[in-house]
């Protein structure tokens, strides 16, 4: 497991990635879009809040649930 600056590491080697991105602006989740390239094939990409609006993210399913902080959609993807 790795915590810290999402930007900061590279996504090739990611089996599953788990993102928060509650709070994220336009321009931060355009840079997660362009990110989602470099994850493989069958990685499983776990979103809170945000959609992944990419042809080769396929949604596996979306769930809204409650955290201490109050309640979200958390969107499951694959990468084709």
């Amino acid at each position: 497991m790795i915590e810290g600056d999402i930007f900061a590491y590279r996504w090739t080697d990611a089996d599953v990635l788990y993102l928060t991105a509650t709070t994220f602006p336009n321009h931060t989740m355009e840079r997660v879009h362009e990110k989602c390239q470099e994850l493989k094939s069958g990685a499983v990409f776990i979103c809170v809040t945000q959609k992944i609006d990419r042809e080769d993210m396929k949604l596996l399913d979306m769930e809204v649930l409650s955290f201490r902080w109050g309640v979200a959609t958390i969107f499951f993807y694959k990468k084709l």
